[in-house]
């Protein structure tokens, strides 16, 4: 990530003590992840955990996640933080983490916040600020360790495409489907380092199919491959350092 946890929590921290704000809830599960280096498989194709975080100005963190979510070396990163930096909570301990705010002045995402939490912070006595929650603006800036991990997921994934095209020039039609060539493009891609699924399910489309706008694959009704024939890919991978997405014809 090229920043600690820790790091990310006392600069977010800074900047709400800066806008003299107490707490802020953070209700964006990106930006949850973004700000304690976590990742999760609650979502298709998306490295989500999902769940909720009210972090105080005063640094400390408290995670609102279902607790078998989180493996033996999550928790003993998030227990090497010290004592009280990172309290874990079941998803129904929000609504008392909420009402523990009374009388303090708090930021909801003007994004991603819903009604029903800013009416639980007026309920309990809470001075709700609707605004960006600034986790947004430092999880777009990416850090030297980000960008360099980005570069290296392209290539890697670049080579994973160029055999593709490869294979898909040495066997092509050959009794292939679009089916198929989703298959073989996720084969390639497993075959490379760091590799984690696609970041979308794959469009793989041959003639018409490929002039439908996000075209939905499915094995029981691919179009085989055909001489003459556009061949439409449209894919993507998640990588741990990464998140390349490709369109090829």
């Amino acid at each position: 990530a090229g920043e600690s946890r820790g790091d990310k929590r006392r600069r977010m921290a800074a900047a709400l003590r800066h806008d003299k704000i107490d707490a802020l809830v953070i209700s964006a599960p990106d930006n949850l992840a973004w700000l304690l280096n976590i990742r999760g498989r609650d979502l298709a194709v998306t490295p989500l955990a999902l769940g909720f975080a009210i972090l105080d100005a005063d640094e400390t963190v408290v995670l609102c996640m279902h607790a078998e979510k989180l493996g033996a070396e999550v928790r003993a990163a998030f227990a090497a933080e010290g004592a009280g930096a990172i309290t874990v909570a079941d998803p129904p301990a929000l609504d008392e983490a909420l009402a523990g705010l009374r009388g303090r002045r708090v930021r909801v995402d003007q994004s991603t916040g819903s009604e029903w939490i800013v009416q639980q912070l007026r309920a309990a006595g809470a001075t709700v600020h609707v605004g960006p929650d600034p986790c947004t603006l430092a999880k777009a800036c990416k850090n030297p360790a980000e960008l360099a991990g980005i570069r290296a997921a392209h290539l890697r994934d670049g080579v994973a495409l160029v055999r593709l095209l490869s294979w898909i020039n040495d066997t092509a039609p050959g009794g292939e489907t679009e089916w198929s060539v989703a298959l073989r493009a996720a084969a390639l891609r497993a075959e490379g380092e760091r590799y984690r699924g696609p970041s979308f399910h794959t469009i793989s489309a041959v003639g018409p199919n490929a002039a439908h706008c996000h075209y939905t694959l499915r094995e029981d009704r691919a179009r085989p491959l055909e001489a003459d024939a556009l061949l439409l890919v449209d894919s993507g991978a998640q990588y741990l350092d990464g998140t390349p997405d490709v369109t090829r014809t």
